[in-house]
């Protein structure tokens, strides 16, 4: 699994739970992480294993990319759509916060631009999409799940 959050962390020179601010959720750094995710992919996808690219994606073009990286590599490529109600996304952000131990810096104030900024994926083929909901308490998208997700689509 490649993580957004740590790839830009890496990228701006910081560890993992060192905490960077805004300037990480720039629209050129976040470029720059979809092309960084991308090049870390290769070596994995060269391995002949999946490359789980753990990112929100907002964008078509973020997701056309990772779509014709997969395929100009042999890989399939598998869209997996996790949602949550916003109400629980606040409180799942306000723990992740309070426990200081995630790379993510995205904060509550994050959650309605990136729910507005989110493009729904109706490019993506249906038969290589799947749509989850982590609404109710205690769901957990672990790197376990997300391959038997993969191996079902």
């Amino acid at each position: 699994m490649i993580s957004s959050d740590r790839t830009r962390k890496a990228l701006a020179g910081l560890a993992p739970q060192e905490r960077g601010g805004h300037a990480l959720y720039s629209e050129a750094m976040t470029d720059r992480v979809y092309g960084a995710l991308l090049e870390r992919a290769a070596p994995v996808l060269a391995s002949g294993r999946a490359a789980i690219l753990d990112a929100t994606f907002a964008r078509a073009a973020q997701r056309e990319a990772a779509r014709s990286y997969a395929e100009k590599h042999g890989a399939r490529a598998l869209l997996i759509e996790v949602a949550c109600d916003e109400a629980v996304a606040r409180a799942r952000v306000a723990r992740r916060t309070a426990q200081g131990l995630d790379p993510s810096d995205a904060g509550i104030e994050r959650i309605a631009p990136s729910r507005s900024g989110f493009e729904p994926a109706r490019e993506w083929p249906a038969a290589q999409a799947i749509r989850v909901d982590t609404s109710r308490d205690g769901w957990d998208l672990t790197p376990d799940q997300t391959a038997r997700l993969m191996r079902g689509a």
